[in-house]
Order: structure tokens, then C-alpha cells, then sequence
């Protein structure tokens, strides 16, 4: 039987990650990335993700006709029913625009459309070890993001809309939320309000939030360790995850402070048994969305 690979496509905001995956035979993982540069109009984007896409190919010496799926993992807000990008705040002039129905014109190959976050969280999924299931992902970034994997699936809300996880209350106060929810887990816990925070205390990084010895310092970082806890006891109790996992660049410097803060949640929940819930960081970097939304298409695909 012939070898056959997996097309996957994380769009960002200031870049687009491609990664090419086999499905078959030899494992093979190659990657390539553009600029997205959205302001410049959708027949810009046309010819240069086709030209990425062929580049991409030709490198890794496979052909079109080898290629079986495709995946596309993009931040919404996203018309799932006319897979089309709706998010003028993040990809200004592809509003309207349906990348997959381009690329099925192009390529004649299954496409999906899918959040970018539930890609990341599907991308790490599929590559852990013994798939554990539930599995939980939080990105915590310049905002806090997430996805839940249950039985294999990604789980959705209402209209197949994916869920803002980060956006839960957790303290009875806190910086102003764009969703208007009072104390939510991204106002206490995000790059941005450890940014903000760091600012108003006049330091000159945001991990001094976590090592100046200043007394309001210590005492906001105490408050920062409350809404951590009850954001992580919270999601123990709703989807009680075989796994927690951890992506995002803040992690990439704060990784012992979440993990510590979620590992000291579920041994103060009496109702959860920490034996049967890990903590872990993010395997995949970040390709994950890029690998995740090819194992996804593929998935889907067959």
C-alpha cells in the first residue's frame, strides 16, 4: 500500500504554520510558514498558501496526487456551517472568506475547519502515549484558551461552537474582561494581566510578580494562586481529565507556578483522586495546532 500524508494548517494572526504528516509508512513531519498579513486581501493569502503548500510538497518529496486530507485550525470567531473566518479582530480582510472551499477547488482533497485552540488540544492528543482521555488543555498565552478531548472527540458547545474555558469566574473581583465576566480565570492568570499588573507595581518584567518579596507583590501573587486553584478545582469537577495539560508561552517561563498551583488543587478537592489525574506541559510546541489539524482531517477522512 502506498504512503500517504496529511496536510495541516494553523492560521495565527501574524503567521501561518503548514505541516505535512504520513499516515502511512515511514513517519514523516515537515513544516513550512508564511506571514498571514490578512490586511492584504484574500487573493494575496490565494497564491501565497499555494505556494507554501507546493514548496512544502516538493521539499518533503511528495506529490498532490498522495496528498488525503487536509486540516485548517483557525481563532475564531468562525462560521462553522459555511466554514468561513469571521474574525475582524485577529484576520482583518478574510471576513466572509472560505479557505477550505479554495483549497477543495485546488486540491479535491476532504477538508476540515476547525478552532485552533481544539486543534492544538487534538494535536497533543493524538501524540501522547496511550491517549489519555478526558484530556484537559489550557493554553495560557496573552489571553488563557482551551479544549477538552472526551471519548476521542473534541467537545462542543451549542452549534458545534467551541467553549471559552478561560473566560470562568474565579475571584469576586478583578481587571476588566472584554466578556464582561467578572473575576474570570484570564483576568487573574493571563500574560496580558500579569503584564498589566506588573506595570501598575512598577517592575521591570512580569516574573518579578513571582520572586519581588514587596508586600502588595506578595499579596496580588496570593491572589493570583486563589483564582489558579478554584479556575483548576472547577474544571476537575466538571470533566474530572485523566490528564491536564499545559501549553502557551507563558507556560514556557511559569510552567513550575501552574503546575505546582494545579497539583496543590486537586489534593485540597476530596472528591478527586489524585492518583487518576496528571499534570503535564505541552509535547508538541508550536506545531501542535499544525499536527493536530492534520491528524484531525485524516481522522475524519477515513
Amino acid at each position: 500500500m502506498s504512503d500517504s500524508f496529511s496536510l495541516g494548517i494553523d492560521v495565527g494572526g501574524t503567521k501561518i504554520l503548514i505541516g505535512l504528516i504520513s499516515t502511512k509508512g515511514p513517519p514523516l513531519r515537515q513544516f513550512t510558514e508564511l506571514p498571514t498579513h490578512s490586511s492584504d486581501g484574500v487573493r494575496s493569502a490565494q497564491l501565497r498558501l499555494v505556494g507554501a503548500i507546493e514548496n512544502l510538497l516538493k521539499k518533503s518529496s511528495v506529490s498532490v496526487s498522495q496528498l488525503c486530507s487536509i486540516g485548517i485550525g483557525a481563532p475564531g470567531p468562525l462560521n462553522l456551517d459555511n466554514r468561513t473566518f469571521d474574525n475582524p479582530y485577529t484576520l482583518p480582510g478574510w471576513e466572509g472568506w472560505s479557505m477550505s472551499q479554495f483549497l477543495f477547488d485546488k486540491y479535491g482533497r476532504p477538508i476540515t475547519f476547525e478552532n485552533d485552540a481544539d486543534m492544538t488540544a487534538y494535536g497533543e492528543y493524538k501524540m501522547r502515549k496511550n491517549s489519555p482521555d478526558p484530556m484537559l488543555i489550557l493554553t495560557i498565552g496573552t489571553g488563557i484558551g482551551g479544549s477538552l478531548v472526551t471519548g476521542g472527540e473534541i467537545y462542543r458547545g451549542a452549534s458545534r461552537e467551541h467553549p471559552e474555558i478561560g473566560l470562568i469566574p474565579t475571584l469576586d473581583s478583578g481587571d476588566d474582561c472584554y466578556s464582561n465576566v467578572v473575576g474570570s480565570l484570564e483576568s487573574w492568570a493571563s500574560g496580558t494581566s500579569f503584564s498589566r499588573k506588573a506595570k501598575e507595581f512598577g517592575l521591570n518584567d512580569p516574573g518579578e510578580l513571582f520572586t519581588s518579596m514587596e508586600k502588595p507583590v506578595v499579596l496580588y501573587k496570593a491572589k493570583i494562586e486563589m483564582a489558579w486553584k478554584r479556575g483548576i478545582q472547577t474544571f476537575l469537577h466538571c470533566y474530572y481529565p485523566q490528564e491536564i495539560v499545559f501549553a502557551g508561552g507563558v507556560t514556557d517561563y511559569h510552567f513550575d507556578f501552574f503546575q505546582k498551583g494545579a497539583i496543590k488543587a486537586i489534593k485540597e478537592s476530596r472528591l478527586i483522586d489524585e492518583k487518576k489525574v496528571r499534570v503535564s506541559r505541552a509535547i508538541l510546541g508550536k506545531s501542535a495546532g499544525a499536527i493536530g489539524a492534520a491528524c484531525y482531517a485524516f481522522d475524519k477522512s477515513v
